[in-house]
């Protein structure tokens, strides 16, 4: 075996080509994944993208190594043989035919054009980006939603160059005729779209709702709609999360199509995305409702405040009776999104809810009551009560309990079954009545007619709560040191938090108070006196 200076340089040259192959393969890889990190909120961690950049690298440094010893062991092979080197090449090379370089050039051309056309439409590209990106943000004349107009075109011209490379990387292994290679590039070009698609669509939604918010609190008072949108503005959390979930399973289950032996799991994504649409018609239906039964008792401007009084506590009975409405629609649709026929389940479920009525005579009673409450008018909601153990401000009327506020600030819950006597302060009007001491010798004429004075004046104070002048019913009692006079406000029953008797009382006795002792009118009290006995001195 001889070994030459031309057989060394031929085996060099061989390794320089592999070394420029997979340098630039690894390149294009590092360069792909460092890409792949950089797009913002992607559904994979970057934890598991650097590894697997770190893998991948070291795998093809690795197979480089192998593929130069296998190399040099080929060409130590055939000079072993007797073989040159050099003649070996130069008649492989004559072997290929006229059309193979012809081919291989235009191969090259090809690519080359590719690859230029990419570096000469990119950047001009990214400016027509940049100005429709300024331009929207110029046209509405709002400032609110410009961060994530900017954070979409960011995001979308991140993913206009990607997608220039890697398609230029696909065309340039078609022009080759690699055709295992372009099926595995036309795959990842093909997955890479459909992720990026998925994560401009995720920048959508934070740029219409602001938008919307800006307009809404621009034109709030103008628009009709843009007042629905500020009440349903709850929703908007539960739908941008709706989305992304959406649209991550959608993502998940267009790239498992796009593999042929996971095509059939695809179907477990699709009921997915229709679940989450179903949940989210839901709450959505359940706040129109709301919003619709809301407008349709309150939406008359000239409701008297009676009747006002009346729709507010029906108000919640009829949103509950369609939210559990809802309620039983979405879980029929949702069995049967899942394969469960709902009929039986229904069935099931109807002697069920039999033999818990059966048992549970308690709760009918309590709702029996809560619909007697409701029916037949007897308190609503704002109305000042009072029941056996508890008074105060009716904050709520549900079927099975109402809720008290007591003028100390607790709140009583009591089971509408158990509520047996009611006094309801809140109907029509009602009587402040104060009982006045004044001494024997008081002239009664001139204390009847401070008290109708003082009755007068609190009217003038309080026109929209004092109905008539405070009237004097005369002397009620002979008391042990004074004479005890009686005096009768008529009320409107307005609501607050200790019932609008007692601050009309309060006021009123403050007002009486000041008016005797101007008048010289007084009001005895009893006095105690202790008498010392005197003891001898003896004892």
């Amino acid at each position: 075996m001889s070994f030459t200076l031309i057989d060394l340089l031929v085996i060099t040259g061989e390794i320089l080509l592999l070394a420029t192959a997979f340098s630039l393969l690894l390149w294009g890889t590092d360069l792909f994944f460092k890409r792949l990190e950089s797009i913002p909120r992607l559904p994979l961690p970057r934890q598991f993208l650097t590894n697997s950049r770190k893998l991948l690298l070291k795998l093809l440094v690795f197979l480089g190594i192998v593929f130069t010893l296998a190399i040099i062991g080929f060409n130590l092979v055939l000079l072993w043989q007797g073989h040159s080197l050099w003649s070996t090449t130069i008649n492989t090379f004559n072997q290929l035919s006229p059309t193979f370089w012809l081919d291989l050039g235009f191969s090259f051309l090809q690519s080359t054009i590719a690859i230029a056309t990419v570096i000469i439409i990119n950047k001009p590209l990214r400016k027509l980006l940049d100005r429709i990106n300024r331009r929207l943000q110029d046209w509405d004349q709002f400032t609110r939603n410009d961060f994530s107009i900017d954070q979409f075109f960011q995001v979308l011209k991140l993913h206009v160059t990607n997608s220039l490379w890697l398609t230029t990387i696909f065309l340039c292994t078609v022009s080759f005729e690699l055709q295992s290679v372009s099926n595995i590039l036309f795959t990842i070009l093909k997955i890479y779209l459909i992720i990026a698609f998925g994560l401009l669509l995720l920048k959508i939604p934070p740029a219409i709702i602001d938008t919307l918010d800006a307009f809404s609190e621009a034109y709030i008072n103008r628009n009709v709609a843009l007042q629905s949108y500020a009440q349903l503005r709850t929703l908007i959390p539960f739908f941008i999360s709706c989305v992304e979930y959406a649209i991550a399973i959608g993502i998940s289950t267009w790239v498992i199509a796009q593999i042929e032996p996971l095509v059939g799991f695809s179907v477990i994504g699709i009921n997915g995305i229709r679940i989450l649409g179903i949940i989210l018609a839901g709450r959505i239906l359940i706040e129109f409702s709301n919003l619709f039964v809301v407008r349709l008792f309150l939406g008359k401007k000239t409701l008297g405040e009676g009747e006002r009084k009346r729709r507010v506590t029906f108000i919640p009975i009829v949103q509950n009776f369609l939210k559990y409405g809802i309620y039983v629609w979405l879980g029929i649709i949702l069995l049967e999104i899942i394969g469960i026929d709902p009929a039986p389940i229904l069935a099931a479920a109807g002697l069920l809810g039999l033999a818990v009525g059966l048992g549970a005579q308690n709760l009918v009673n309590d709702t029996v009551s809560g619909f007697f409450i409701l029916f037949e008018n007897y308190y609503l909601v704002g109305d000042y009560i009072k029941v056996e153990n508890a008074e105060g401000v009716v904050e709520a009327i549900e079927l099975r309990n109402t809720r008290i506020r007591h003028p100390n600030g607790q709140l009583q819950i009591l089971r509408n079954g158990d509520i047996k006597s009611i006094t309801n302060y809140s109907r029509e009007y009602i009587y402040a009545v104060i009982d006045v001491g004044v001494a024997y010798d008081s002239d009664l004429d001139l204390v009847y007619r401070v008290l109708e004075d003082v009755g007068k004046d609190i009217q003038q104070r309080f026109p929209n709560d004092v109905l008539e002048p405070t009237k004097v019913d005369g002397l009620e009692e002979f008391g042990t040191i004074q004479l005890m006079v009686r005096a009768v406000t008529k009320l409107k029953p307005n609501n607050s938090r200790r019932g609008v008797h007692d601050d009309i009382q309060g006021e009123l006795r403050k007002m009486v108070k000041e008016a005797f002792d101007q008048e010289g009118i007084v009001i005895p009290v009893p006095k105690n006196i202790a008498v010392v006995a005197e003891t001898d001195p003896d004892e």
